[in-house]
């Protein structure tokens, strides 16, 4: 007899908080002394796995807030790359290319190299006191209007990253396809 259905419950939710590692339910026995079998074990991942996702879509009434204000500030394609990809494409007032990601409050400046975008830098601003006061929503918001602004402003003020460059020049893209030619080669023969 499988554990009962407060168990599979109580064992997802464990697991979801970090408190039980996934590992360590297979020893496991159910409180009538029967063994966690392997199915019950897909069962109860499954469940954790359901718990981390409604928890991630729960955001904050702050985030919800922001979300709307950054939605209401969008053009219509601006919003479809934000339904589909998470991330919003935007040209800055000097030209630049940039990446905003509401979910983290992340800007990444873009460069095109043949027919691929890649990510060359990564900029971000604090709050004065290093506090996350604002969600990243709100974040982005900031972002985006300086850049839509001021982009020379913006790019002086934030904290910039580089990315490393054989991420994505043309000579990694080159070994790349080089790469994948070469294997195609093997399993044809």
């Amino acid at each position: 007899m499988p554990g009962t259905p407060q168990e599979y419950v109580t064992l997802a939710r464990q697991i979801a908080d970090g408190i039980l590692a996934p590992d360590y339910i297979r020893p496991r026995q159910w409180a009538d002394g029967s063994d966690v079998t392997a199915v019950d074990q897909l069962e109860i991942f499954a469940l954790a796995m359901h718990e981390i996702r409604l928890r991630q879509q729960q955001r904050p009434p702050a985030q919800r807030r922001a979300m709307r204000l950054l939605r209401s500030l969008l053009s219509a394609e601006q919003l479809q790359q934000l339904r589909r990809r998470k991330v919003i494409r935007l040209f800055g007032s000097a030209g630049g290319h940039y990446e905003l990601s509401p979910c983290t409050g992340m800007v990444r400046a873009l460069e095109r190299h043949g027919m691929h975008f890649y990510s060359v830098r990564s900029f971000c601003l604090h709050e004065p006191d290093g506090d996350p006061i604002l969600p990243p929503a709100d974040r982005s918001v900031a972002h985006l209007l300086m850049l839509l602004t001021d982009e020379p402003a913006f790019v002086a003020t934030a904290n910039v990253t580089e990315r490393r460059p054989d991420c994505w020049n043309g000579e990694w893209r080159r070994r790349l396809n080089a790469a994948r030619r070469q294997r195609a080669a093997e399993v044809q023969s």
